[in-house]
């Protein structure tokens, strides 16, 4: 199989759901969970998220019985938690909206290494 962005979906919990506002209970369907406690990828899943938060981890089957206001087929992409830049530049970017390429890439976290206040 062909790897390309719209078969690997790199999910940040916060954006997200921000196109979401107001829904209480979420369910991320038919996804392949990388978890950081070990080296295994738990497969087929369902997140069950509540208030911007998870709350459970369970089958695919079982999260179709959950009754949520949004359900999301990730049609089998992946959910990895948010990558951390600890060494990044911000006062070479060219403008704000070149931030969208890190969360493209799954980084949610960066360190300015700019020593001006």
């Amino acid at each position: 199989m062909k790897w390309s962005y719209h078969r690997i979906a790199l999910f940040v919990v916060p954006a997200l759901f921000a196109g979401f506002a107001g829904a209480e209970t979420t369910v991320l369907d038919s996804v392949n969970l990388l978890t950081m406690d070990s080296d295994q990828i738990v497969e087929n899943a369902a997140i069950l998220v509540e208030n911007d938060r998870i709350v459970q981890v369970m089958t695919s089957e079982e999260g179709r019985s959950v009754d949520a206001d949004v359900r999301i087929d990730c049609d089998n992409g992946f959910l990895t938690p948010g990558l951390a830049d600890m060494h990044v530049h911000l006062e070479h970017l060219d403008g704000p909206e070149q931030l969208v390429l890190f969360i493209a890439k799954g980084v949610t976290t960066v360190r300015a290494m700019d020593g001006r206040k």
